[in-house]
């Protein structure tokens, strides 16, 4: 696999930006707070709704990612016409304007993510991008890594010539907390494909569901705080049912349903989640809020923020 530290290529400004965020280090602060997108913009509260505020305005955002310390959000923004990809970007949660990632011959990038300790993070990539003779759009489609210690860039899994009208390949990455593993969506379309679990040499060591006849789709893998669990969501499929948000225990393979909603984030160390839960999912006009519930037997979810999406802490 590829890990090159000449790939990695940033502005000065976003080098000082970022040393920053690695001499202050993590501490209990960034568990108290949660970013969501709103309208296409960025949006920071605490997870019971309350200080709720805009960090960005672009109308083009998505895939927020807040850092442990919570002083910093990667996100990535806008949607290139042909590809419908964007480039990754980098806020102070204190204010001030958004620093553009450049990554040599990545031309697109999405879904970025923090490790639990703030030092790497990982993304979907898109290279090679090209209009071939019959007009249909195709590129080689990465997860990566980035090491903010050593600003080294490193392919985990690639698929080449992927056929972007199909649909994604790979989706939403999720590091182990002890870095050695990927989690990422594995979709073979938009509505089809579990999740898989690679090494950091893109080894396959788990995937769910199991049977690989079975095409229910779960999406959004997250780890437990612990590493022993997947938190996912299955989307709701026939009309008229509801999204669900399950636990998937690693080492058995099984599933325990949580909740109906999706798009799932852990809080409070993981004894807690905060996820979406549509309005009205088969309406004209689906509109979403976020949630919150404890884990544990007989716990009622409560919302805590409305006209939201895409939580994550």
């Amino acid at each position: 696999m590829a890990e090159n530290k000449g790939w990695f290529v940033v502005r000065t400004v976003f080098i000082v930006l970022f040393l920053a965020l690695l001499w202050t280090g993590a501490d209990a602060t960034g568990s108290e707070k949660l970013v969501f997108i709103r309208g296409g913009n960025v949006w920071i509260a605490n997870p019971s709704g309350m200080q709720e505020r805009q960090l960005t305005f672009s109308g083009q955002d998505g895939s927020p990612s807040l850092s442990p310390d919570g002083k910093w959000v990667l996100y990535h923004s806008g949607k290139d016409r042909l590809t419908g990809y964007g480039q990754l970007y980098l806020l102070s949660t204190a204010g001030g304007p958004p620093k553009k990632f450049d990554i040599k011959d990545v031309q697109g990038a999405q879904d970025p993510t923090f490790s639990f300790d703030g030092n790497a993070f990982v993304f979907v990539g898109l290279s090679g991008a090209r209009l071939g003779d019959n007009g249909k759009m195709t590129a080689t489609m990465s997860v990566s890594t980035v090491d903010l210690l050593n600003l080294k860039f490193r392919t985990i899994v690639s698929h080449p010539s992927t056929l972007l009208e199909n649909g994604y390949v790979y989706d939403a990455p999720f590091l182990s907390p002890d870095q050695t593993l990927v989690a990422y969506q594995h979709a073979v379309s938009d509505l089809a494909g579990g999740f898989e679990i690679v090494d950091m040499k893109g080894k396959s060591l788990f995937r769910y569901p199991k049977d690989p006849t079975d095409g229910t789709p779960y999406r959004r893998p997250r780890f437990s705080p612990d590493g022993t669990h997947i938190l996912c969501f299955s989307p709701a499929m026939p009309e008229g049912s509801m999204d669900t948000v399950y636990l998937v225990d690693i080492k058995k393979g099984k599933k325990r349903k949580i909740v109906e909603g999706a798009n799932p984030t852990f809080v409070e160390g993981g004894k807690a989640i905060v996820f979406e839960q549509a309005a009205s999912h088969w309406s004209n006009g689906i509109k979403s809020d976020l949630w919150y519930t404890r884990l544990g037997p007989g716990c009622v979810p409560k919302k805590v923020i409305s006209n939201a999406s895409q939580p994550s802490d």
